[in-house]
C-alpha cells in the first residue's frame, strides 16, 4: 500500500485525500464519523479531504435514513484525473514556450534534484528519434526510478527507438531482464568501474545523475558535448559485456 499511496500522491491526491480515498474503497459507504474513526483524521479535516476529492471526481455520496453516506467512485476515474493534468501540463508548456526571452542559447548547462526532474529529462530524450545511451548505472538507481521507468519505456518502444545501457557490475540481473525487451541492450561494466554516477545521452543533451535518496542531476544541452560523449560511450561498449 505505500507503493499505491505514492502513485495517488503524484496525481495529487496527498496526505488525507489519500487516506479517506482508500478508507472508502475498502470499506464502502460510510458517514464522517465512521470515516473518522476508521482513518483517525478530526473530522474539520475529514470534510476538507472529502470536499477536495469529490471536486476531483473521487468520491460521491448519499442520502441513508438522513445521514449521509460518502463512497468512493470508480478508480478509473484516476485516469480521468490523469489526463486533465497532462492536458493542463501541455498547454502551459506551450504557453511558457512562447514566452522564451530572445537571445536564448542554445547551449546551457542546469543543475536538479529528485527522481521527478531525473525522468522529466528522460522523457525530453524522445523528441529526438535517436537512440539513447547511459552508463554507470548503479544498482540504487533502478529502485529509485522503478515505477517510472515502465511508462518510459512503453512510449520508447513502439517509436522503435533503442536504448543502450551499461550497468555498473552488481546489476546483471536488471541486465538479464533489459536484454528481453525490444529496441533494448545492456551490458555490464567491469566490477572496478563502479560508481554511483549515471551519464544519459542522447541528441544534443547529457543528463549526469548522482544517485542518492534525493539524485542530483546535471543538464548539459551542447552538441558538441554530446557528441564527444557519444564516442566516449562507444568505447565503453566495446569494452562491457
Amino acid at each position: 500500500m505505500d507503493n499505491v499511496g505514492k502513485l495517488l500522491t503524484s496525481l495529487g491526491v496527498c496526505g488525507n485525500e489519500s487516506k479517506v480515498y482508500l478508507c472508502l474503497l475498502k470499506n464502502g459507504s460510510m458517514s464522517v464519523g465512521n470515516i473518522t474513526k476508521e482513518t483517525k483524521i478530526n473530522r474539520t479535516n475529514i470534510y476538507s479531504a472529502l470536499n477536495k476529492l469529490s471536486g476531483k471526481g473521487l468520491v460521491s455520496h448519499n442520502l441513508s435514513e438522513g445521514v449521509k453516506l460518502f463512497f468512493a467512485n470508480n478508480p478509473k476515474n484516476l485516469v480521468l484525473l490523469a489526463e486533465e493534468k497532462l492536458n493542463i501540463a501541455k498547454i502551459l508548456a506551450d504557453m511558457l514556450g512562447k514566452v522564451k526571452k530572445e537571445g536564448y542559447s542554445e547551449s546551457f548547462a542546469e543543475i536538479a534534484e529528485g527522481v521527478n526532474s531525473f525522468m522529466g529529462m528522460l522523457d525530453n530524450f524522445l523528441k529526438y528519434n535517436e537512440d539513447i545511451l547511459v552508463y554507470g548505472i548503479p544498482k540504487i538507481a533502478y529502485g529509485l526510478v522503478s515505477l517510472r521507468i515502465g511508462p518510459f519505456h512503453k512510449k520508447r518502444i513502439p517509436k522503435k527507438l533503442w536504448m543502450k545501457h551499461i550497468y555498473n557490475f552488481d546489476n546483471q540481473e536488471r541486465v538479464k531482464v533489459l536484454c528481453k525487451m525490444k529496441y533494448t541492450d545492456a551490458r555490464c561494466l567491469p566490477s572496478k568501474y563502479s560508481s554511483n554516477v549515471s551519464t544519459n545521452i542522447c541528441g544534443k543533451e547529457v543528463v549526469i545523475a548522482i544517485w542518492s535518496d534525493n539524485p542530483k542531476i546535471i543538464r548539459i544541452v551542447d552538441s558538441d558535448i554530446a557528441n564527444a560523449y557519444k564516442m566516449y560511450f562507444s568505447i565503453l561498449w566495446r569494452s562491457a559485456k
